[in-house]
């Protein structure tokens, strides 16, 4: 099974995008790699540190999509349907990823809404 991911906003609209039609995920950025806040405290006299917790950093994960679309009305509707939906203020939505056995659920907050590449780079 190839990566999929799903998002799913506070309406309760949601998208899926994988390797079908017609959103299909290049890439994504972000899945590894969380920094985390380490909290010790040190006592008088006391050799190194105690380890008290670890608090996960917040990460940002990009999605990189490709719409494949023949018209370019459907174009504009499938980028007018991905900006409705990843919609920062709408506020906390989920986000599903899911590979083969792994599934990993997490609530997520899109930072800005989808940007669409101009020009030539932007047409297959």
């Amino acid at each position: 099974m190839a990566e999929k991911v799903t998002f799913i906003n506070s309406r309760g609209q949601s998208i899926e995008i994988s390797n079908r039609l017609p959103f299909l995920l290049e890439n994504i950025d972000g899945k590894g790699d969380v920094q985390a806040d380490i909290q010790t405290s040190k006592a008088p006299y006391q050799d190194g540190n105690t380890f008290i917790d670890a608090r996960l950093q917040p990460r940002p994960i990009t999605l990189y999509i490709s719409i494949i679309e023949s018209s370019r009305n459907g174009l504009l509707e499938k980028r007018q349907l991905l900006s409705s939906i990843f919609n920062p203020s709408l506020g906390k939505g989920k986000l599903i990823y899911e590979n083969g056995n792994t599934k990993r659920e997490i609530w997520a907050v899109s930072e800005n809404v989808p940007t669409f590449p101009l020009g030539s780079d932007n047409k297959g």
